[in-house]
């Protein structure tokens, strides 16, 4: 038993410390600010990336093939131009330590042909090393004369290109030190792009020689970085654009969800006080019925004198009783569509039912307006119509002054003419709060002037 009254103990402790944590709010403006940044920032950033990589690739290997292009066709120009035999490829030329196995021409006629090939190799545009790799991968030429004669091993590219018997090209950005062909005459500035061109023989099953070219082409890079400039300058505009109207939405999202959620609250809180003013207006019925019968009781055996007292009583509580029914009747759901109402008729009944208090302390009534004014306004049934409750408030605290209000009244105070949540009150006396829930239900507000010490002056305004 004292454990299960533990265990319930611990239970109604947690439940109570879970109510009491407060609900955290979310902050969708924040979250989505943090959150879409670092999104469109990865996104922009990988695409940008992507983009740059392909220009680039794409750019050495257009410059690739078309190098390679450029030097077997010049050398199929060069032995078409010589007296070579027909069937005789540069392939087959290029490597000097085989001219004493050709039967078919000279070594001088293979020299002459071969000086002329490598001529037109070392004066390439943009060139920064041209070697020739013999079958055996020994360079038997180059414009760096300390690399003649060297066996290149371990190149995984020049073997690639061997077996592939195509066109390979890579880019760099700086010489490798453990590659020994990569020694320039020049250091490159910024990009550099190695190509391997194969020379076949003469049935072009067979790479007979592979000419390595080495090339800093300052055209193609000045592209390059203007496509670098193009592409990421349009990446950073596309990002912003996107982050900036979406925020732009979000914002206005967050800005109506905010404004909802008040709209949400005074409406939870305009529910609240409907059912408290109902069981309010139901507890005044007896009580008011109750006055009406004392005084009716009383107004048979009283003396002439208190007669006249005696009738504004039960006239009070008649008037009391009709706004009692009324506001039962406005507590009811109204329906959401609006009908004409005459403005002008709810003043003069505003006025006949506020007639003998007026009269009674020298108040002066003057309208100055049409003969009719109808306006869109909710039904309220009958003929309680939603702006005769603030005509009714005004005509109350306006029936109770004095015709010289300049010197004795208090008008209404500076506190109650600003702004203030609808449902509150803030004074004891002579409260007309009422006044601004009604209107701004009715999508409008009231404005009253001058001030403290001076006659009320309402002016109302709506829309609808």
């Amino acid at each position: 038993m004292q454990m299960l009254e533990n265990e319930v103990r611990d239970k109604a402790s947690a439940s109570a410390s879970g109510l009491a944590v407060p609900l955290r709010e979310f902050n969708l403006l924040r979250w989505f600010s943090v959150i879409s940044l670092l999104i469109i920032t990865a996104v922009a950033g990988g695409l940008g990336y992507v983009s740059t990589r392909f220009v680039v690739r794409d750019s050495v290997q257009r410059d690739a093939m078309l190098t390679a292009q450029f030097i077997q066709a010049m050398a199929q120009a060069e032995v078409r131009h010589s007296q070579l035999p027909p069937g005789t490829t540069m392939g087959e030329l290029l490597d000097p330590r085989l001219d004493q196995q050709h039967l078919q021409f000279t070594p001088a006629l293979a020299e002459s042909t071969r000086v002329e090939f490598l001529d037109h190799v070392e004066h390439l545009p943009d060139t920064l090393l041209a070697n020739v790799y013999a079958r055996d991968r020994t360079i038997v030429w180059s414009t760096n004369v300390e690399l003649i004669g060297k066996r290149i091993e371990a190149d995984g590219d020049l073997d690639r290109a061997f077996r592939s018997r195509k066109a390979v090209s890579a880019s760099y950005h700086k010489a490798e030190d453990d590659r020994e062909e990569q020694k320039f005459l020049r250091e490159p500035r910024y990009l550099f792009i190695e190509n391997y061109i194969p020379l076949f023989d003469s049935q072009g099953e067979q790479v007979m020689a592979m000419v390595e070219i080495y090339k800093e082409p300052q055209d193609l890079i000045r592209r390059i970085q203007r496509g670098y400039v193009l592409i990421w300058a349009s990446t950073l505009v596309g990002g912003a654009l996107i982050y900036f109207g979406l925020f732009w939405i979000v914002r206005r999202a967050a800005q109506m969800l905010h404004l909802q959620q008040d709209r949400l609250v005074a409406s939870e809180t305009y529910v609240a006080l409907g059912e408290m003013s109902s069981a309010v207006a139901h507890s005044l019925r007896n009580p008011l019925a109750n006055i009406r019968s004392s005084a009716e009781l009383a107004q048979d055996i009283a003396n002439p004198a208190a007669q006249k007292n005696i009738t504004d009583i039960i006239s009070q509580v008649d008037r009391m009783s009709r706004w009692v029914r009324d506001l039962l009747v406005s507590l009811r759901p109204v329906s959401d569509e609006a009908e004409a109402v005459d403005l002008v008729a709810a003043i003069e009944d505003t006025y006949l039912a506020f007639i003998q208090q007026i009269e009674r302390n020298g108040v002066r009534f003057h309208f100055e307006g049409p003969d009719a004014q109808w306006v869109a306004s909710q039904p309220l049934q009958a003929h309680a119509d939603s702006q005769q409750p603030v005509l009714q408030c005004f005509g109350s605290h306006a029936g109770r002054r004095h015709a010289d209000c300049p010197g004795q009244c208090t008008g209404w105070p500076a506190r109650r003419i600003r702004a203030h949540r609808h449902w509150q009150r803030h004074e004891p006396t002579a409260g007309a709060d009422g006044v601004q829930a009604i209107l701004h239900d009715q999508a409008g507000w009231p404005r009253c002037r001058p001030g403290p010490g001076q006659a009320h002056h309402g002016t109302f305004w709506r829309f609808g």
